[in-house]
């Protein structure tokens, strides 16, 4: 995520909508080269290959849109497949150059460098939090009291969910997180909750009705401002060796939760 005072864009965003402008960028110098302006289908071309990437995610992961099908619009949730995007990218780019000659020039330049773009963008290292590691650090269960260290998760992946009853999003998302917990016993979920009194915790699950397993306090909100810069939700996923795998900031569905356990798997 770019955070830009409380405005936060997920990164993804900004490199897909950077990758388009190169391109365009690419096509309009090579028409220039060329001394005339012939166009090219930007909006299709983008259009199709969007839609692509979103179809394929959905073929890859069709259990949670079997039971909610409208759930397929909902593309707040992250769920692309963009190999697939760029395949069809480049088909509509093709067939469109194939159709006028004038065009094959700025729309391959496009394609190119729009591509390069991108993929340079998804192979980047990213920066990822400033804890790269799942380090020893005692937070407040729920149930009991006790301290529990969270490092004790180690040994098998670990979904850890920061979250707040009065966080919207949280709670919406919250049973797709609670499914995750019951039907994968190979992968620790944490419900690490962020600057509320346990009292306000159990009022919350009482009210959500599931009995939710390894629900933590962190009640400085520390985990918070390290890994999401105080945005709420956000997950974190780590393999079972304890180092960050990737975060999802913001509510998660159950499709893109499946993607990124999936992702868990040796």
């Amino acid at each position: 995520m770019l955070s830009i005072g409380s405005l936060m864009i997920p990164t993804s965003v900004l490199a897909l909508a950077t990758s388009i402008a190169l391109g365009l960028i690419a096509a309009r110098v090579i028409e220039n080269v060329r001394g005339h302006r012939v166009g090219i289908p930007a909006f299709p071309i983008v259009a199709l290959g969007l839609v692509a990437a979103r179809l394929a995610f959905v073929v890859l992961h069709p259990e949670p849109f079997r039971e909610n099908p409208m759930a397929v619009f909902n593309i707040r949730d992250g769920g692309w497949s963009w190999p697939a995007g760029l395949a069809v990218a480049w088909i509509a780019g093709v067939v469109f150059g194939w159709r006028n000659s004038t065009r094959r020039a700025p729309i391959l330049a496009a394609l190119v460098v729009g591509t390069t773009a991108w993929t340079s963008a998804a192979s980047w290292p990213s920066a990822g939090p400033a804890q790269k590691m799942l380090m020893p650090e005692h937070f407040e269960a729920l149930r009991g009291g006790s301290s529990v260290d969270i490092a004790s998760f180690l040994g098998k992946p670990v979904v850890i969910n920061l979250w707040a009853s009065w966080c919207p999003p949280c709670r919406r998302e919250m049973p797709a997180l609670a499914e995750a917990q019951r039907k994968n016993p190979d992968i620790h979920v944490v419900f690490l909750n962020q600057g509320e009194p346990a009292q306000a915790v159990r009022a919350y699950e009482r009210e959500l009705g599931q009995n939710l397993q390894n629900v933590l306090l962190d009640t400085k909100s520390k985990w918070a401002k390290t890994f999401s810069n105080g945005a709420l939700p956000a997950t974190i996923f780590f393999d079972a060796q304890g180092h960050f795998v990737s975060m999802r900031l913001g509510e998660v569905s159950r499709a893109t939760l499946q993607a990124y356990i999936q992702s868990l798997q040796p």
